[in-house]
């Protein structure tokens, strides 16, 4: 993984086809089972944190599509569980590209945005954020037949 400025960047290969990881980043539903989070269909652009942060809300718009090869979107949390806003908090830029491998797809995940003067780590932390390397393998989890824990009905 490489950070410099406002940005941090990280590469990881996946044993999966460049079609399944496109549908696992671009499809709601499926983004939602790995990244653990429920996007709100009645008002677009606002998703809920699942466990560990269960009730905190955050932002999230598209940026740019390029089926099958980069998606990015834009996103800031919004409260936190008691629902207190979050002071000042930036809003950040997701980029997903792939690239097709030998057996898989080179995920590359960056994020920018950062606020200046604070290591990333100590934002993701404070923010509650996903680092890269931790969103490549929620997506790697979930394409490995990782359940859907929320279903009741256990469907896969």
């Amino acid at each position: 993984m490489t950070g410099s400025g406002d940005r941090v960047q990280l590469t990881y290969p996946l044993l999966a086809s460049p079609r399944q990881v496109w549908d696992a980043l671009s499809d709601a539903d499926m983004f939602g089972i790995w990244f653990g989070a429920e996007l709100d269909s009645s008002h677009p652009g606002l998703g809920r944190a699942q466990q560990p942060y269960l009730g905190s809300t955050f932002t999230i718009s598209m940026d740019q599509i390029d089926p099958p090869r980069m998606l990015s979107f834009r996103w800031q949390p919004v409260a936190t569980v008691s629902g207190e806003s979050y002071p000042a908090e930036p809003v950040t830029l997701v980029s997903f590209e792939l690239g097709e491998i030998s057996g898989g797809t080179k995920l590359t995940i960056t994020e920018s945005g950062a606020i200046a003067g604070q290591p990333w780590t100590d934002q993701a932390v404070s923010r509650c954020l996903w680092r890269p390397r931790e969103l490549a393998m929620l997506v790697e989890k979930y394409l490995s037949g990782a359940r859907d824990l929320r279903r009741t009905d256990h469907r896969e």
